[in-house]
C-alpha cells in the first residue's frame, strides 16, 4: 500500500518519518503519535485550522517556558472544547505555534513529554519499554494529557482503523528504504467515514517545562521566529467552530 492508501491524505511522508525518528530517539511509540495527529487535527480529509495555520498537530497549549524553543514561533488564541466532571464547556485559550508540522512532532517528544508528569508516569514508562501504542495512549490520559473521558478509546479506535500499531515495530530506515510504502491490508469498511475524527476531541493540560535545550539540526528553524509576547496582543484570533465541529 502507498502511504495515502493506508493513512489519511493529510498525513505526509515527513510526518511519519519524524514520528519514527522520535520513536527511535525518545521511545514514544510511533503508532500513538500518528493516532494523536489524526484524532487531534483530522477534519474529514484535511487538517484543522490550528494544525494547518499554526502547525500545531497535537493541540498543545501555550506555556511561556516554550518561547525559546527552536521549534516554536509564538502562540495564538483559539476556542477549545474542554470536559470537566462530565460537563462540556467552550473556552478561549492560548495554543503554541510551530515553525513546521515536523517541528510540532519533534517538540512533543523532545520537550513536552520530557516533563516529569509524563516521563515519570509508570504507564508511559512501560509503553516506552515495550514500544506499545495502547499503553502510551493509556499513559497520556493517566498523566493528564487530555480532559476528554473517552480519549483512550478514541485513540485506540483510530489505531484500529488505520492499523497504526505496525509503526511501533518499524524503523525510520526501513520506512525510508520502502519509499513510503506501508505493508499490510487496510479494510475500513462501508462505514469508514463515520470513524474519521471530525476535529479536536479534547484539550490538553500542558505543564510548564524548565526550559528548552538545543534540538537536533534537522528541525527546521528557517522561518523567522517572532517573540510570543510581541505576537500575542496583536494577533488574538478566534477559531470559529460551526455546529458540525469544522473550523471555518
Amino acid at each position: 500500500l502507498s502511504l495515502h492508501d493506508a493513512l489519511p491524505i493529510y498525513i505526509t511522508y515527513e510526518m511519519v518519518l519524524e514520528a519514527l525518528e522520535c520513536q527511535e530517539e525518545y521511545g514514544h511509540p510511533a503508532g500513538c503519535t500518528l493516532a494523536q495527529i489524526i484524532l487531534e487535527s483530522g477534519v474529514g480529509d484535511h487538517l484543522s485550522g490550528l494544525a494547518e495555520r499554526d502547525n500545531n498537530l497535537f493541540g498543545i497549549k501555550w506555556s511561556p517556558s516554550f518561547a525559546d524553543c527552536p521549534e516554536v514561533s509564538g502562540c495564538e488564541a483559539w476556542l477549545t472544547g474542554e470536559e470537566y466532571d462530565g460537563a462540556h464547556v467552550t473556552i478561549t485559550d492560548y495554543f503554541t505555534c510551530f515553525v513546521s508540522k515536523v517541528a510540532s512532532i519533534r517538540f512533543r517528544s523532545r520537550v513536552l513529554l520530557q516533563n516529569s508528569l509524563y516521563a515519570d508516569n509508570p504507564i508511559i514508562r512501560q509503553a516506552i519499554a515495550g514500544r506499545d501504542s495502547d499503553l502510551m495512549a493509556a499513559g497520556l490520559k493517566d498523566a493528564g494529557y487530555a480532559t476528554s473521558s473517552d480519549y483512550v478509546a478514541a485513540l485506540v479506535s483510530v489505531m484500529d482503523t488505520y492499523d497504526l500499531r505496525r509503526f511501533d515495530s518499524m524503523s525510520a530506515e526501513d520506512f525510508e528504504a520502502s519509499g513510503g510504502e506501508v505493508t499490510g491490508t487496510l479494510d475500513l469498511g462501508a462505514d469508514a467515514s463515520a470513524m474519521q475524527p471530525t476535529g479536536r476531541s479534547a484539550a490538553r493540560m500542558v505543564p510548564r517545562v524548565s526550559g528548552c535545550v538545543s534540538s537536533r539540526g534537522s528541525v527546521s528553524t528557517s522561518q523567522p521566529k517572532e517573540s510570543a509576547a510581541r505576537r500575542m496582543p496583536a494577533s488574538l484570533r478566534t477559531w470559529l467552530v460551526s455546529p458540525d465541529g469544522k473550523s471555518r
